[in-house]
């Protein structure tokens, strides 16, 4: 007898531990930002000739540990954004710049900018600030 509610509470036991919900969606968070886009003249980016919300501007999440893009959203006309029904966890969100530091190689023109998050309840709006991305004109 001792060893069938054993094997019941074993089986529980593991029944929960794969019932736990990772990253991603399916939850009622949500992060929130924006982003500002500095446009400079030519690659020296040396002077800003304009500095504007970023409408239409893609912003990428990652969800936990994953290694690919969870999803992505656009920006609106004021520049912000947000990924919504989000679950507890941790979270990676990027953005595309032009590379004004100039530290990636000359064939790669672009660098990435990334924000961490984390949702530790439910109905949470994480807010992250703003992503300032370079264009050149």
């Amino acid at each position: 007898m001792n060893y069938i509610k054993l094997t019941v509470l074993l089986i529980a036991f593991t029944f929960c531990q794969s019932c736990k919900k990772e990253e991603g969606k399916g939850g009622n968070s949500s992060i929130i930002g924006n982003v500002i886009v500095k446009e400079f003249s030519d690659a020296t980016f040396l002077d800003v000739y304009n500095e504007h919300a970023g409408l239409g501007e893609k912003v990428y999440i990652i969800y936990g540990d994953e290694t690919g893009v969870g999803d992505n959203t656009t920006t609106t006309p004021d520049g912000s954004f947000e990924f919504k029904y989000l679950r507890k966890g941790n979270y990676k969100v990027f953005v595309y710049s032009k590379d004004s530091a100039h530290a990636t190689p000359f064939f790669v023109p672009d660098t990435v900018f990334v924000k961490n998050a984390e949702i530790k309840d439910k109905k949470e709006t994480v807010k992250i600030g703003t992503f300032y991305i370079n264009k050149v004109l």
